[in-house]
C-alpha cells in the first residue's frame, strides 16, 4: 500500500480545520499521515489542532506566505519523509466517502499518464456539484468549473475523465510526478496555481484527470470570499484579476496567449465587475489588471520582446 500525505493548509481557520480533521477520521486507507501547514494564524489554531490531534504533524511558518508558498513548505517536507502521494485538501473542506483516497489512488496507481487528479466536489450538505474538472477557454479568457450546479447523479460521465486542470481544493499529486515537473509556482500567492501546474504537467506528457467515482464536500469561498454569496471579496479580485495574466504570460503563447489576455480585458471584465461584492473591490480587480499587464510588460522587456 502506498503512503499518503494530507496536506491541510490553514489560516485563521480553526473551526473548518478541525471539522476537517474529524472527518478524516473515518477515512478507509492503511497508509496516511497528515501534516497541517498553519500560515501564522492568530486565532489559535495551532493549539487547537496540537490538543486535539496528537497524530497529526504541524507546520508553523509564522507568517501568511500564500497558498502555493504554504503548500510548497508541506509538499517539500513530505517528500523528503519518503511519501509516494501527496493529498492536498483545503481546510474548508470535509471527507464525505471514506473511501475517497483510495479511489484516487488506485486509478493514478493504474494510470502511467497520471498528473493531477481529484475528485468530485460537493457543496456541502449536498449532492450538488461544485466541481468536476476545470476547463479553460482560450477565446474569451474563462476558466470554468465543468457540471457545476448539477446532480452528481447527473454527469454525464462516470468513469474517470481527463480535464484541462484540477483544483488545488483536493488534489493528489504523485511523488514521481512532483519531481519531474516540480510544485507550485510561488508567483502565484492566491489562485491560478492549481492551473498553472496543470499547465506545466501537460506539457511534459502527463494528463489531469477527475475520478467521479470519488466525492468530496467543500463549503465554497468559507476561508476568503462572502459566506452564502456567490461575489467577489477586494482579496478575491484582485488576485484573480493579476494572476489571469501571470498564467498567460507564463503558460500561453501565440493566438492562445494573444485572445486568453484580450478576454480579460473584455469578456472577463464584464462579467467580473458584474459578480464584485462591491466599489472597494470593482477597484482592486481593475488594479490587479494593472499590475498583471505591468508585470506582463517588464517580463516582456527582459525577454528581449
Amino acid at each position: 500500500m502506498p503512503k499518503v500525505t494530507i496536506i491541510i493548509l490553514n489560516y485563521n481557520g480553526k473551526e473548518d480545520t478541525l471539522k476537517c480533521l474529524a472527518s478524516l477520521q473515518a477515512l478507509d486507507f492503511d497508509d496516511y499521515a497528515i501534516t497541517v501547514v498553519d500560515n501564522g494564524s492568530q486565532d489559535g489554531s495551532v493549539t487547537a489542532v496540537r490538543d486535539s490531534y496528537d497524530g497529526v504533524s504541524l507546520i508553523e511558518n509564522g507568517a501568511n506566505l500564500g497558498f502555493a508558498a504554504g503548500c510548497n513548505i508541506g509538499i517539500r517536507d513530505a517528500l523528503e519523509r519518503g511519501t509516494d502521494f501527496v493529498l492536498l485538501i483545503n481546510n474548508d473542506t470535509v471527507s464525505i466517502d471514506p473511501t475517497f483516497l483510495g479511489k484516487l489512488v488506485e486509478f493514478y496507481g493504474s494510470t502511467p499518464d497520471a498528473g493531477a487528479v481529484g475528485p468530485v466536489i460537493l457543496y456541502e450538505g449536498s449532492d450538488i456539484v461544485w466541481f468536476a474538472g476545470g476547463r479553460v477557454s482560450y477565446l474569451t479568457g474563462f476558466s470554468r468549473h465543468m457540471g457545476k450546479g448539477v446532480p452528481v447523479s447527473s454527469l454525464a460521465v462516470s468513469g474517470p475523465f481527463a480535464v484541462d486542470y484540477v483544483s488545488g481544493c483536493a488534489v493528489l499529486l504523485g511523488a514521481d510526478f512532483l519531481r519531474d515537473v516540480g510544485i507550485f509556482d510561488e508567483d502565484y500567492f492566491f489562485y491560478y496555481e492549481d492551473m498553472d501546474l496543470c499547465a506545466r504537467a501537460r506539457a511534459c506528457g502527463y494528463l489531469n484527470y477527475v475520478v467521479p467515482s470519488s466525492t468530496f464536500s467543500h463549503r465554497k469561498s468559507a476561508s476568503a470570499g462572502v459566506a452564502g454569496e456567490n461575489k467577489l471579496t477586494a482579496f478575491q479580485s484582485y488576485y484573480m484579476a493579476a494572476n489571469a495574466i501571470l498564467f498567460a504570460q507564463k503558460n500561453l503563447s501565440g493566438w492562445r496567449r494573444a485572445t486568453f489576455l484580450a478576454g480579460q480585458f473584455t469578456f472577463r471584465l464584464a462579467y467580473n465587475m458584474l459578480m464584485v461584492s462591491g466599489k472597494v473591490a470593482a477597484h482592486e480587480y481593475l488594479r490587479g489588471l494593472r499590475d498583471g499587464t505591468r508585470s506582463l510588460r517588464r517580463r516582456n522587456v527582459q525577454q528581449g520582446f
